[in-house]
């Protein structure tokens, strides 16, 4: 670069109607080229860029024919030093024409010394962003079970187009939400690469939440403020990398979320050193790690709730309660766990997720011998869920499995009989490999197929499961699963398929139980 740019409006090899629009582009081509290697003289160059078109617009005075006659001096001529990247340029420019405005003496300074445009960004709804995240999410994993039925030749009109035309009026019912997973003409990637987008989007939406939720709250804002930013923008760029395998691109919700996160950054003077960049990008496939610190932080939110007497009291008869479970007589039970049922859902009530720690670890040692007369509903059905995905996730980490009898029973032995060779259903709850594995090994059977349900999931989804002609038994476990008892039965009788309410867990014992004592006249003749 030389050490002065003269910009003149006349210049004798030119002509008057060209050199200033030769000097800018000498300039910014230099500049350019010098501001790939440096994303601060980057900012600074686009901050001159605006400059310069300003003073390339300068209007061009309507010819006067007596101008020519007439003498006037030349324009005085404005010398200059613009500081671009640390490198002082001298600029000589001519004055008259449009007035060229340099920026505010007090340009906005982040804490770290950088100089940045104030920004001016419309609040984005969280709520708005999280509802759409999780659409998208549901229809992500309902592409791969879609593709599946489209694969195994279901009935379309019956059992696809219905969940379609269901998710698409609530995609529609949003602003600005693109379900691309729903688009008929759009690529769908591979099953794997949908599950990390469905994670990833849920995961955003779990970090939104807990952005609004400590942006209205001081105290918690400078305790997790940061640590909370950082999750967000990590969620985002790991978002936006899955998006881009999907051939997805501008995707809203990760566009709107990252620009609240930005913008809250810059307000509150926030420095976040990761992911602000594709060139660093966060790994999609680490959604999981992600959410879980999403609940460590949650956690510690709740825990620090000291002053909220009645969370803590109600926690603490639901730990009571699980440690004298085995002291209780079948009539007592039945009244604890009706109790159980009004502190969990008064917990919810106050805000408590039915997934926290406190609630889900009494319940994983009581949920097999709740009492069958209960049939668990609302924050308490849902708080029975999360304890059975929870110790699911926790067998497959482990390796441990503790559904192994230490003999077979009678009632082991009699449904082996009435099962060998044969092909079970099992509906409800997250599949528990190990469970599913010594069922179907110690019942003597072809295969075990464990169907999970999801919510807001139509029972006509299980039908095509139920109807298929290998099938010979379906299990419904009642605690865990989304669709009610009569929901599923009244499929398994129009399909003609035995079926079998499982009360309880998932123990060879237990399951063979009620196998024998519900159906095993009707196998004997299968």
């Amino acid at each position: 670069m030389p050490d002065i740019i003269t910009i003149s409006e006349t210049d004798s090899d030119k002509g008057p109607s060209h050199t200033l629009d030769d000097a800018i582009r000498t300039i910014t081509s230099r500049l350019s080229t010098l501001s790939k290697t440096d994303p601060e003289l980057a900012e600074a160059c686009g901050i001159l860029g605006h400059w310069l078109v300003d003073l390339s617009v300068i209007p061009e005075a309507e010819e006067d024919p007596q101008a020519a006659s007439r003498s006037e001096p030349a324009p005085p001529r404005v010398d200059r030093v613009l500081s671009i990247g640390g490198m002082a340029v001298p600029v000589s420019v001519e004055a008259g024409g449009t007035p060229i405005h340099p920026p505010p003496d007090h340009e906005p300074v982040s804490k770290h010394g950088i100089s940045t445009p104030a920004l001016e960004q419309e609040e984005v709804s969280l709520a708005t962003i999280s509802e759409r995240a999780r659409l998208k999410a549901e229809c992500c994993r309902w592409a791969i079970t879609r593709r599946k039925r489209m694969k195994d030749g279901v009935e379309f009109e019956q059992h696809i187009k219905p969940s379609d035309e269901r998710l698409v009026a609530r995609a529609k019912a949003l602003p600005n939400c693109y379900a691309w997973p729903l688009d008929p003409f759009a690529f769908i990637p591979e099953d794997r690469l949908l599950d990390d987008s469905a994670g990833c989007y849920e995961t955003l939406a779990d970090a939104v939440e807990l952005g609004e939720r400590i942006s209205r709250d001081e105290k918690l804002f400078d305790r997790y403020g940061t640590r909370v930013y950082e999750l967000i923008v990590e969620c985002c760029s790991a978002l936006r990398i899955i998006l881009i395998d999907c051939d997805i691109k501008n995707d809203a919700d990760q566009m709107d979320a990252f620009n609240w996160i930005k913008y809250r950054a810059y307000r509150e003077q926030i420095y976040i050193s990761r992911y602000m960049r594709l060139n660093d990008p966060a790994d999609p496939t680490s959604w999981p790690t992600r959410r879980d610190e999403i609940v460590q932080v949650v956690e510690s939110i709740e825990a620090d709730n000291t002053q909220n007497r009645e969370v803590k009291n109600l926690l603490g008869r639901i730990d009571y309660t699980a440690k004298r479970w085995g002291d209780y007589g079948s009539d007592e039970r039945i009244r604890q766990t009706n109790k159980l049922e009004d502190a969990i859902g008064r917990l919810a009530d106050l805000g408590l997720r039915t997934s926290d720690p406190r609630i889900r670890d009494p319940l994983l040692s009581i949920a097999d011998e709740l009492p069958d007369e209960v049939v668990p509903e609302g924050a308490f059905a849902e708080a029975l869920r999360y304890a059975d995905e929870y110790a699911a996730r926790r067998e497959v980490e482990s390796g441990a499995d503790a559904t192994v009898p230490a003999e077979p029973t009678p009632e082991v032995m009699a449904s082996r009989k009435l099962l060998e060779g044969k092909v079970v259903v099992l509906i409800g709850g997250l599949c528990r490999p190990h469970s599913r594995d010594r069922l179907q090994h110690d019942l003597g059977l072809t295969e075990l197929r464990w169907i999970s349900t999801r919510p807001h999931e139509s029972v006509d989804g299980l039908a095509a499961e139920v109807r298929r002609n290998d099938v010979d038994l379906v299990m419904l476990a009642i605690r865990w699963s989304r669709h009610s008892y009569d929901e599923v039965k009244h499929v398994c009788e129009l399909a003609g398929k035995p079926y079998v309410r499982l009360p309880r867990g998932y123990g060879v014992n237990q399951v063979a139980r009620e196998i024998v004592a519900q159906v095993s006249d009707e196998l004997s003749k299968i």
